[in-house]
C-alpha cells in the first residue's frame, strides 16, 4: 500500500508530496492537478510492470515528455512512490524539439503498484454488448468488456456474481441480481485477399456471439444495460472490477459521486469500506467535487489542491490548516471543507 507519492516538474505539480491513506479524497478547483495525481501514478504502475528496455513506449504521443513536462521547459521529470521501506522513482530528461527522451527508474519490485488500475468508466461502453477470445476475461478500465466479465463469473464464480449484486442493491435499492444473455453481434470488418497475385481488401459480413446483460428487480421487472441509468450502470462496473478474479490493490478513481443520488454515494462509500475490510491490501485513491461525498470521510482522507498564480500545484492534508482544531468539532467534512475553502493551501489566505 501506498504511504506518499512525490512529483517533480509533472504537469502542473511542479514540486508536491502527498502522504496518502488506505482510502484518500482529493478536492480542489476544477484545473488544481487532481486528476495529474491520479494520472502520474498511474504512469508509474505502467513502468512498474514493464522492462527497463521498454520504459520509452510508455512515453509516446500524448504521453510525450515535453507535453507532461510543467511549463518553463524543466530539464527532468520525476514521480516517485513510497510504500513502508520500499520506494519506486521514476525521473525522465526531457528532451529538446527532435530529441529522443531518457529515463531511469529503479528496477526493485514494488508490490504496492504491481496491481494497479486507473479507472475511465463509461456508462455507455459499460452497457455495450461484449464479445472475448479470453478465457478468463476482465473488464477494462473504460469499461469495455463488463458484459463478457459478467457472463464468465455467472459459470465460472457464481458467488462472486451473487456478492456483486448484494453489494450493488445496497447501491440502487430494488436490484435482486445480475442476469447474463448471448446476443448474436453483427460485425463488418475488412478481409485481404489475393487477386491474380495483386492483394485486395474488401468488406465482409460476419456474425459472432456476445454477451450481454440486464437487471432484475425485486418487482420481477428486468432492465436491459442500455436502460438503466448512468450511477447504476458505473455502481456495477466499479463493484465488478473491485471483486473481479485478480482483482486490482491499488485503484484510481476520478469523479467517485458521478450518476449518483447523495444517499447512493453514502451507500457506495459504505460498500468501498467493507470491501476494504474483507482485503486489507485494497488501496483506493480518488477524486470529488461533492461535499456531501467529503461528509462520508474523515478529515485524515481528505487532500487539498490548489494552483497559484504560476499555476503551480499545492497540496495539503485538510487536518493540516491552521485552525483546523477549532472548527473540528461539529462539523462534517465536507462542510469544513466548504468554510476552509482552499486558498490556505497556496498560502494566499482566505477561503
Amino acid at each position: 500500500m501506498l504511504d506518499r507519492v512525490t512529483f517533480k516538474n509533472f504537469k502542473s505539480l511542479k514540486s508536491v508530496t502527498l502522504d496518502l491513506s488506505p482510502m484518500t479524497v482529493l478536492v480542489g478547483p476544477n484545473g488544481s492537478g487532481k486528476s495529474s495525481v491520479l494520472t502520474g501514478i498511474d504512469l508509474l504502475a505502467q513502468v512498474h510492470r514493464l522492462k527497463k528496455n521498454e520504459v520509452g513506449e510508455v512515453f509516446r504521443g500524448p504521453r510525450d515528455p515535453q507535453r507532461l513536462a510543467s511549463p518553463g521547459r524543466p530539464t527532468v521529470l520525476e514521480i516517485g512512490a513510497h510504500s513502508v521501506d520500499v520506494e519506486f522513482f521514476l525521473s525522465i530528461e526531457v528532451p529538446q524539439p527532435g530529441e529522443p527522451s531518457r529515463s531511469v527508474h529503479n528496477l526493485r519490485p514494488f508490490p504496492a503498484l504491481a496491481s494497479t488500475v486507473h479507472l475511465h468508466l463509461d456508462a455507455t461502453i459499460l452497457a455495450r454488448t461484449s464479445t472475448t477470445d479470453d478465457e478468463e476475461p476482465r473488464m477494462a478500465a473504460d469499461g469495455e468488456g463488463l458484459a463478457s466479465t459478467l457472463a464468465w463469473l455467472a459459470g465460472a464464480k457464481p458467488d462472486t456474481l451473487s456478492a456483486i449484486a448484494t453489494d450493488l442493491a445496497r447501491v440502487v435499492p430494488g436490484v435482486r441480481r445480475i442476469l447474463t444473455h448471448r446476443e448474436r453481434i453483427h460485425e463488418r470488418t475488412m478481409e485481404k485477399v489475393d487477386i491474380d497475385g495483386q492483394p485486395i481488401w474488401r468488406p465482409v459480413n460476419r456474425t459472432r456471439l456476445g454477451d450481454r446483460f440486464s437487471l432484475e428487480f425485486d418487482d420481477g421487472s428486468v432492465i436491459p444495460a442500455d436502460l438503466l441509468s448512468e450511477g447504476t450502470v458505473l455502481a456495477l462496473g466499479l463493484l465488478t472490477k473491485l471483486q473481479e478474479p485478480e482483482r486490482p490493490r491499488l485503484v484510481l478513481l476520478d469523479d467517485l459521486d458521478r450518476g449518483l443520488h447523495i444517499a447512493a454515494q453514502a451507500s457506495l462509500v459504505a460498500v468501498l469500506r467493507d470491501l476494504m475490510k474483507r482485503d486489507a491490501n485494497l488501496q483506493i485513491i480518488c477524486t470529488t467535487h461533492s461535499t456531501y461525498l467529503l461528509n462520508l470521510f474523515d478529515p485524515a482522507e481528505v487532500r487539498v489542491l490548489a494552483l497559484d498564480a504560476t499555476r503551480a500545484t499545492h497540496a495539503r492534508a485538510l487536518t493540516e490548516h491552521p485552525e483546523f482544531d477549532k472548527w473540528r468539532f461539529g462539523t462534517q467534512t465536507g462542510e469544513l471543507w466548504a468554510a476552509l475553502g482552499h486558498a490556505w493551501v497556496t498560502g494566499t489566505g482566505g477561503p
